[in-house]
């Protein structure tokens, strides 16, 4: 995976007094390049494990049952 901020080389990133969008484009930019180090870290057999363990939470929580389920609840709470 590569990652490539872009920006002015006169300005720090994130620019200083700039709002929120630059400031999450940094900290995401710093988070995902902070997670591949220690992915690298991994082994292959922890990084399957991980990987089919985040795959099946994923499938569990936004299953198109579970959102359906999740909004029909909330449509019932709000008595519409």
């Amino acid at each position: 995976m590569r990652i490539a901020r872009l920006a002015p080389i006169w300005l720090p990133v994130p620019p200083q007094g700039y709002g929120g969008t630059e400031r999450i484009v940094s900290y995401l930019t710093e988070g995902l390049v902070e997670a591949i180090e220690k992915l690298n870290i991994l082994s292959i057999v922890e990084y399957e494990a991980m990987s089919k363990a985040s795959r099946k939470r994923v499938e569990g929580q936004f299953s198109i049952e579970q959102m359906v389920g999740n909004y029909e609840k909330l449509y019932q709470h709000l008595h519409l």
